[in-house]
């Protein structure tokens, strides 16, 4: 920065003396130019990465999107179904969900889920659970019936559809006689449907399916005033165990 000298002298002038001032050759010295902001440029190894990460960020949001999109929709259960349990609409649902292909062939697709209507189950299903193709039974369906039954409150269990039941009914001892009567299981392991409220004080219609051989002497049971149902809750394999003895001694009337 180039320098300037100052002087001062006195001028004698009309009505005394004068200061004057006087600048050297020089002048007054100029301030620096301002440094300017360079604009980054393409090679500005900053950018490179940022732009990098931007791209790396977009491809595996494609590739998460592209495997999403190969989901496939499966066959599955909506509850607990015991083996030899016939399927109807209201037990199957979907679920979506990827396979591996050795796994894949194992199981339904939704599409053939209307067809499964009707097939019986070889083994437990658990809620929730994909329908397997081993969990459907292999062989013939044996024919089977569904017959209603009245039980008056207080008489059967809370019950969800599937489960297994074991129905006794009271046979009454003839008039006179000093004994109560005997409680006759008519019905093991058959297989509760649904059941319905009835009017006020007559109790629920209850529906159940047995094998076609039970089917009479559960229909005649039905005309007792006093039938009993019991649920069954099976062992771990799904065994529903012994019913015990078809009769025993009654205390009722």
């Amino acid at each position: 920065m180039g320098k300037s000298t100052l002087s001062t002298g006195v001028a004698e002038r009309d009505g005394g003396p004068q200061m004057a001032l006087v600048l050297g050759d020089q002048g007054i010295g100029h301030s620096p130019k301002a440094r300017r902001l360079s604009r980054p440029r393409w090679r500005d190894h900053r950018l490179m990465i940022g732009v990098l990460l931007v791209v790396i960020c977009v491809v595996i949001g494609a590739r998460v999107v592209a495997a999403a999109d190969r989901s496939r929709s499966w066959v599955s259960v909506r509850g607990d179904l015991p083996a030899g349990h016939v399927l109807t609409a209201a037990d199957l649902t979907t679920t979506s969900g990827r396979l591996v292909p050795a796994a894949a062939g194992h199981y339904f697709e939704s599409e053939v889920r209307d067809r499964l209507v009707g097939q019986e189950l070889g083994r437990p299903v658990a809620a929730g659970e994909l329908l397997g193709r081993g969990a459907i039974s292999s062989g013939p369906r044996s024919p089977s019936r569904v017959v209603p039954l009245v039980v008056k409150a207080g008489r059967l269990p809370q019950l969800r559809a599937g489960d297994r039941l074991d129905v006794y009914v009271l046979s009454r001892a003839a008039e006179g006689s000093a004994t109560g009567g005997k409680e006759v299981r008519v019905a093991a392991g058959a297989e509760f449907l649904d059941q319905q409220e009835l009017s006020a004080g007559s109790g629920v219609s209850v529906q159940v399916r047995v094998p076609a051989s039970a089917a009479a002497p559960l229909v005649a049971a039905s005309q007792s005033e006093r039938i009993d149902v019991v649920r069954i809750d099976p062992g771990g394999t799904g065994d529903l165990g012994d019913p015990g003895a078809a009769t025993t001694p009654g205390f009722g009337t």
